[in-house]
């Protein structure tokens, strides 16, 4: 099963994650996105696309409230997926080029019981158009299966980090991506990814 979570977003437009705290990361090298990076400069002031590094050390956070419809997409059950969803996304930049981000759900507790409920369900449903029935054991391992799933999007991420013109480019292990933004005082804006740019853009207010 897909997990399918909103970002902080304008549009509040929901996007995908598989097991992770953030979007799937890929391998890229930024100098090969050169005419996409120089597009979104032209788009982008002066001040934005020449922010120092110095300028994104600090707390970033967003939080939102996702309705069970948008959280769970075509998973969605309106007999089982009752609760709003709270989540709260955390960037961290230190002035030592380390970052970590995270998502929380802050009413783990509702949203687990829930998304137990529902992997169960459609197992059950599987397995019964096969003639066949859930055995506790089944549902044991179904159960464990929604809480490795929030578990993995609870997952806080952490590598290195630097600016590139509006860029900030990643490195976490070997695996290298980047996420555009746009500074304006407190806020910090991500508008795409070298991965994906559904779910943007994602605006974070530092704390």
């Amino acid at each position: 099963m897909v997990f399918i979570f909103a970002s902080c977003n304008n549009n509040d437009a929901p996007s995908e994650t598989e097991s992770s705290t953030n979007s799937s990361t890929t391998t890229t090298n930024p100098q090969d996105n050169t005419d996409a990076t120089e597009n979104s400069d032209a788009e982008t002031s002066t001040t934005q696309s020449k922010a120092p590094a110095s300028s994104i050390v600090g707390e970033w956070v967003c939080s939102e409230t996702v309705t069970p419809k948008s959280f769970y997409g075509e998973y969605y059950n309106a007999n089982i997926t009752k609760t709003n969803i709270k989540l709260v996304t955390t960037y961290k930049f230190g002035n030592n080029g380390t970052f970590s981000t995270g998502i929380t759900i802050e009413n783990i507790s509702e949203v687990r019981k829930e998304y137990r409920s529902l992997v169960v369900e459609g197992a059950r449903k599987n397995i019964e158009a096969q003639g066949k029935f859930l055995t506790t054991d089944d549902v044991l391992r179904y159960e464990a299966y929604a809480d490795a799933t929030l578990k993995d999007i609870c997952t806080v991420q952490k590598g290195n980090y630097k600016i590139e013109g509006n860029m900030i480019v990643y490195k976490v292990s070997d695996k290298t991506y980047y996420e555009t933004f746009t500074l304006s005082g407190k806020e910090l804006t991500l508008t795409g990814s070298s991965s994906q740019n559904v779910g943007y853009p994602i605006t974070l207010t530092k704390v």
